[in-house]
């Protein structure tokens, strides 16, 4: 028999704050802007030897894939408060080199200026890269609706930001860059520590071992390849940029705002693909075109990324997915995409084939787009797999007593989940046992004793606010 919500009993459940996290989570937007700035300083420095700009991107790139293989072995960054403290150092004094290298190249000598630059950009950007990938770690451990906000809230305000760049004296600006990762870093740790007991933060342990996704990964990569492309040949500046992306967060803020717990994924999906493929249109035809163009594909840029985290967030929360790991692989691929599309297009320009470049990568998008994101994607994690599992946990035979599609059933019970913030093994335990599986079926598959079923039972009801599986079922064939 299922336990039976007792109406007399007081709730068990830790009611949600949300706004609590809401000042903690702007911090996010340091870290934000402080890519860009740093990007933006990295051009002023002319070397003999080398392009500092380049150089960064390498950089980032290996310390992605440094932390990639650490979160292998069961890494994680949340864990480690001193580490994140140190990398603020480090991202502020590579900061205050790079600036100073700025100001007295002509005094150091272009060998030793050069020299300085290169030690003060690997400071900079392996401490950047640590703490981007701590804020994503943290909206990981949250579910979808809520991560997408505090997301999408901080890139939103990041880009408002933007636009004081051109306002404002260099000098500000670099000493904004020294101040910003201790910033971020204080506002990261006060986050997690006033969200990691929330409803909306629990979860399951994460399993360290993942099959590699390369559908996201070519898709991710195509995607700013082609992007970084178009924004090149459109020759936009740092306004036409900033309008671009303001309209693309502002306009997914919108969606979110309006169907928080009702988020659809599949809405910035279908956004996005048109946006890019207008943006290349307008830049076929140039002339007047080219500045929609590239408002075009600014805003899909930064509506395609918050389609792709989101998913990501997603499937961390709900499947135990190794967030640190994934994202630290999606980030490498955002950046080896730009870095590829750089000889490309100076290629192209030199070459006089711009046009069908352009041509080509209207094909190649669409047909990545539907290759590597299909509606199967959306239920089974992306084609992510535990490493050496050969069958997901929990997966059980349908019952033909219940008429709900298995597919269907997964889906709804995790939009029932993000409505009333059902933690993953909650979900879980929801979906099996609208598919038939008894408390011994629980027992057995899940490997918790009886206690602990009832337990998770009763939660489920009282969140859901229903007395028994029947109401259950029904609430969730009406999501």
């Amino acid at each position: 028999m299922d336990a039976k919500l007792d109406p007399a009993k007081p709730s068990l459940v830790r009611h949600s704050r949300p706004e609590h996290l809401v000042p903690a989570c702007f911090g996010m937007c340091f870290t934000l802007i402080f890519n860009l700035a740093l990007f933006a300083s990295a051009r002023k420095v002319e070397l003999p030897f080398f392009d500092l700009q380049t150089v960064s991107r390498f950089v980032s790139i290996l310390a992605f894939v440094g932390f990639t293989v650490l979160s292998r072995r069961g890494f994680s960054l949340m864990n480690r408060p001193k580490l994140l403290w140190f990398a603020a150092g480090a991202t502020a004094l590579g900061s205050l080199i790079l600036y100073l290298t700025v100001g007295f190249s002509s005094v150091l000598g272009s060998v030793f200026s050069g020299v300085i630059a290169l030690c003060g950009i690997i400071l900079a950007v392996c401490g950047y890269s640590t703490t981007f990938l701590a804020w994503f770690e943290m909206l990981a451990g949250m579910s979808m609706d809520y991560a997408v906000l505090y997301y999408i809230v901080a890139r939103t305000v990041s880009a408002g930001m933007r636009s004081l760049f051109s306002f404002v004296p260099q000098e500000a600006i670099q000493a904004a860059m020294i101040i910003m990762p201790i910033l971020s870093t204080l506002c990261l740790l006060s986050g997690h520590n006033a969200s990691k007991d929330m409803p909306y933060a629990q979860g399951e342990e994460i399993y360290p071992r993942w099959n590699f996704p390369w559908r996201p990964v070519a898709l991710l990569t195509t995607f700013e390849f082609v992007l970084t492309l178009v924004t090149g040949f459109s020759g936009s500046g740092l306004g036409i940029s900033i309008i671009g992306s303001l309209a693309g967060c502002l306009l997914v803020l919108a969606i979110v705002l309006v169907y928080f717990k009702r988020f659809d994924l599949k809405v910035t999906h279908f956004l996005a693909l048109p946006l890019v493929l207008a943006s290349m249109m307008c830049v076929l035809l140039g002339g007047s075109f080219s500045t929609p163009g590239s408002i075009l594909a600014f805003a899909a840029h930064d509506i395609f990324l918050t389609f792709v985290y989101a998913l990501l967030f997603d499937i961390s929360f709900r499947r135990g997915v190794n967030s640190l790991w994934v994202f630290s692989l999606m980030q490498a691929s955002v950046t080896v995409g730009i870095l590829v599309s750089y000889p490309v297009r100076d290629a192209a320009l030199s070459g006089g084939f711009t046009d069908i470049l352009i041509a080509a990568c209207v094909v190649l998008i669409t047909v990545v787009f539907q290759t590597f994101l299909t509606n199967e994607d959306y239920s089974n994690a992306w084609g992510l797999r535990m490493a050496h599992d050969t069958h997901e946990a929990g997966q059980l035979q349908d019952n033909p007593e219940y008429e709900i599609p298995a597919a269907t059933l997964e889906e709804r019970c995790s939009r029932v989940a993000r409505q009333y913030n059902l933690t993953r093994r909650e979900e879980q335990i929801l979906f099996m046992r609208l598919q038939g599986a008894t408390h011994h079926d629980l027992e057995d598959q899940l490997v918790i004793s009886n206690n602990t079923v009832k337990s998770h039972i009763r939660h489920i009801y009282r969140k859901m606010d229903v007395a028994d599986l029947d109401a259950a079922r029904a609430v969730v064939e009406a999501a």
